[in-house]
């Protein structure tokens, strides 16, 4: 990410109103409270009136919440583009026979630092309900592009192959780490699309790599990889 990108980033960020949204219990509770003094204090002919003003301002509340969602995940889902669009650029490097980075490429090391970025703001901002919520579609949307994106690719040569590989277990290590409300029936955090591209492409010892640091006896070991992916 560049110094304008970041900027960027950070305003569509910082300009966004998280008013309402930060107590997602204690507004629920206070809900239930307000209705509960209500029925105990006011007469009856004003219950019917005021219980319906509760419920309208408890539902505007809702959509004011879903709304960040959607403009949070649409903020992750630009960004993703923006990167996929230089892929192919970065892609026509790997088949060159002097290529010897060991390093991911610069397509997922900038991805999952603003993915990282990204989760550390809310983290901090939105109850932990909301935030996996928000992931929950984001990691569904990296599955479903990434996956797409590195199957149309053109990998020719070993050297390629294995710039490809790295590149996937640094991203699916960053999607491990996600705070996801993980609904999949998959024993594996936020397994999804490119974890079944990798099996294909690399074989299951492959995939075997990015799942064995999800095993809770090496918690330690995972959190130290996540770290340094996101």
């Amino acid at each position: 990410m560049d110094h304008g990108d970041m900027e960027m980033y950070l305003g569509k960020i910082g300009m966004m109103d998280f008013g309402g949204v930060v107590f997602d219990p204690i507004v629920e509770a206070a809900r239930g409270e307000i209705r509960r003094v209500l029925f105990r204090k006011v007469p009856e002919t004003r219950k019917a009136l005021l219980l319906s003003e509760i419920d309208r301002v408890a539902q505007d509340y809702k959509v004011h919440r879903d709304e960040i969602h959607s403009k949070l995940v649409q903020i992750m889902r630009e960004r993703l583009l923006h990167h996929l669009r230089g892929l192919p650029q970065i892609v026509e490097s790997w088949n060159n026979p002097e290529d010897n980075d060991t390093q991911a490429s610069q397509f997922a090391r900038s991805l999952t630092k603003e993915v990282g970025f990204l989760q550390r703001v809310l983290s901090r901002t939105l109850h932990v309900v909301d935030v996996q919520a928000i992931f929950r579609q984001v990691v569904v949307i990296f599955h479903s592009q990434i996956s797409e994106a590195f199957s149309r690719l053109e990998i020719s040569t070993p050297q390629a192959k294995n710039r490809l590989h790295r590149d996937i277990q640094q991203i699916l290590g960053c999607i491990r780490s996600l705070p996801s409300d993980d609904l999949s029936k998959s024993s594996t955090q936020n397994w999804g699309q490119l974890d079944e591209f990798l099996v294909q492409r690399f074989g299951v010892e492959a995939g075997f790599e990015v799942l064995i640091v999800t095993i809770p006896t090496f918690q330690i070991k995972y959190y130290l990889i996540t770290m340094k992916y996101c």
